[in-house]
């Protein structure tokens, strides 16, 4: 999947609240969680779903970066999240069943090996994300 890598970049930096002016002194952590969800979107299919990107909340500060991807599981929408927490980590979420699956911290290589993006294509609907959000 490619995203603008800028994008990525200025939406990293504006979640954690620097101005454009002071981003010429790169946050070595914002740097390394970016290349991280780099290196994940551009390992997926080229074609797959474009994600919602978000970043830290109040009650974990640590995520930098958050792609989120919805999907309708038994007539409700869940939500399909990895937050990477540089230094190669990340946190993922994602709905099973009944109930959330979270593993805590995980390298974004092993990341790979849960084939989230199988998931999130088998659950989603024809209809337009977009269209789910609160306006």
């Amino acid at each position: 999947m490619q995203l603008p890598h800028k994008m990525i970049r200025d939406r990293a930096y504006f979640i954690a609240g620097r101005p454009a002016a002071s981003r010429k002194s790169h946050d070595p952590n914002i740097e390394s969680a970016i290349r991280d969800a780099e290196y994940y979107l551009d390992s997926l299919p080229d074609n797959f779903y474009r994600p919602l990107i978000s970043g830290a909340t109040a009650a974990s500060q640590e995520q930098i970066l958050v792609l989120t991807w919805l999907v309708q599981m038994h007539d409700e929408m869940k939500a399909v999240e990895v937050a990477f927490l540089g230094n190669g980590m990340c946190r993922v979420m994602w709905p099973s069943a009944s109930l959330t699956r979270e593993v805590e911290r995980l390298s974004v290589k092993d990341l790979l090996s849960l084939h989230l993006e199988e998931m999130v294509s088998q659950y989603r609907t024809a209809r337009d994300p977009d269209e789910w959000l609160v306006q």
